[in-house]
C-alpha cells in the first residue's frame, strides 16, 4: 500500500511539473486552428452537396452531418480559446466551396482530420493537458462515426444514379 502512495505522489508531481511551454502551446493552438478551419470547410462542403442531392432524405442526412460538423468545430474553438488562442477565419482562408457531386474529397478530408486529432491528443497529453486530450480523443471517435455516415451517403447517392 505504501508503494501506491509513492507512485501517486510521483504521478501528481510529474503532472504538476510539466506545464505547457509557450512554444508547445503556440504549436498546439496552430494545429487546432487548422482543424477548426477544416471542420468549417467540411461543413460548407456537406451543405453545398446537400443542395444537389436527388432525394429529400439524402439532403436531410447531409445537412444533419453538416450540423454535427459545426458542433465539432465549436468544441475545437472552445479548446483553442482555453489556450488563449483565437479562431478568427482570415480573408486568405479559402473556405468557399461548390458542389461537385463527389463525396470522396469530403471523406478524404474527414479521414485526415481524424488522424490529426489523435496526434493533437498526444501532444496535449504530453504537455499535461489531460482533459483536452480526452476531448480530442472523443472528437476522433465522432470522426469515425462521421466517416461511416459519409460512406453511407456515398453508397446511397451512387445507388440513385
Amino acid at each position: 500500500m505504501g508503494g501506491e502512495m509513492i507512485i501517486d505522489r510521483w504521478i501528481e508531481k510529474l503532472g504538476n511539473d510539466n506545464p505547457i511551454s509557450a512554444e508547445e502551446k503556440e504549436k498546439l493552438v496552430a494545429e487546432l486552428q487548422t482543424d477548426y478551419r477544416d471542420e468549417i470547410r467540411l461543413k460548407r462542403m456537406l451543405t453545398a452537396e446537400a443542395e444537389h442531392l436527388p432525394y429529400p432524405h439524402l439532403t436531410e442526412a447531409a445537412l444533419k452531418l453538416a450540423e454535427d460538423k459545426q458542433k465539432v468545430a465549436d468544441t475545437i474553438r472552445d479548446l483553442i480559446m482555453g489556450l488563449d488562442g483565437s479562431v478568427e477565419l482570415e480573408p486568405g482562408d479559402n473556405l468557399s466551396v461548390e458542389a461537385t457531386g463527389d463525396f470522396t474529397e469530403i471523406l478524404k478530408l474527414e479521414n485526415e482530420i481524424g488522424e490529426r486529432l489523435v496526434e493533437h491528443a498526444n501532444l496535449a497529453e504530453d504537455n499535461g493537458l489531460t482533459e483536452m486530450a480526452q476531448t480530442l480523443l472523443k472528437l476522433k471517435d465522432e470522426h469515425y462515426t462521421h466517416q461511416e455516415r459519409i460512406e453511407a451517403l456515398i453508397m446511397k447517392t451512387n445507388g440513385t444514379l
